[in-house]
């Protein structure tokens, strides 16, 4: 047997072996896990490249007034999206809006 044979046969069971390792390790930290599903889906992003967003807001400035309390934090996000979609339906009841009940794509 030549030394190129050789070592993609040996490259062959490698990857065998590793992914049975893998999946052994897998099912074990599974078994061991409280809360399965969690688990599952941490180990589902690992193999997949997908990591979570880990960075943490911890201040936030507002009109010149900085925010470090989360809840504060939270209220202000809050008010911001509550406020975005309170503009977006103002702007739909705008009278440039309001001939448009009757219309199809075909008439455009």
């Amino acid at each position: 047997m030549d030394l190129k044979t050789y070592y993609k046969r040996y490259c062959k069971i490698l990857y065998v072996v590793i992914k049975e390792a893998k999946k052994l390790n897998y099912v074990d930290k599974i078994k061991k896990s409280v809360i399965k599903n969690k688990t599952v889906w941490g180990i589902v992003n690992l193999e997949t490249n997908k990591t979570g967003n880990t960075e943490e807001i911890n201040t936030l400035k507002i009109d010149g007034n900085t925010i470090s309390d989360r809840q504060e934090i939270a209220n202000a996000f809050n008010k911001y999206f509550l406020t975005v979609a309170e503009n977006i339906n103002m702007k739909q009841n705008a009278p440039c809006f309001q001939n448009l009940d009757n219309t199809t794509p075909s008439s455009f």
